[in-house]
């Protein structure tokens, strides 16, 4: 039978392998992957995938991180960084990024997920920081 850690170690791994960005999110978190796709197919995911992906993306960081880690004064931080992984898994999505992706080395996909998933953390501290300062 398989170890909680064996469990881990294999979701860490199919997260980070998948080939395009979009497809890194749908494998991320299993627990509420199916509750999130219901709210995106509420708002419109089909009609509308953008602004769906857009709305559960900043659902999430704002509900899931930035509330949950709530201290003195809110910080938004998170909230920013998944609208900025919004867009990048709408580019990865809407340019077919994946086909191009599967034809690479595994270790190239975790090297791109894990790049994309720093400069939005990153670039969403900045951001905030900047805007936090003009307020």
């Amino acid at each position: 039978p398989l170890q909680t850690k064996d469990l881990l170690i294999r979701w860490w791994f199919l997260s980070f392998t998948q080939p395009g960005f979009h497809r890194f999110w749908r494998v991320w978190n299993p627990l509420l992957n199916y509750a999130l796709f219901l709210f995106y197919i509420v708002l419109g995911g089909n009609k509308r995938p953008f602004l769906a992906g857009f709305v559960v993306f900043a659902s999430c960081g704002f509900f899931l991180h930035d509330l949950l880690t709530l201290k003195e004064v809110i910080e938004l931080d998170m909230t920013i960084s998944f609208m900025i992984w919004a867009v990048l898994c709408d580019l990865s999505r809407r340019f077919r990024l994946h086909e191009m992706q599967e034809k690479w080395p595994w270790a190239a996909n975790v090297l791109v997920n894990a790049l994309l998933l720093f400069c939005g953390k990153e670039a969403g501290s900045f951001l905030w920081q900047a805007l936090s300062k003009t307020m």
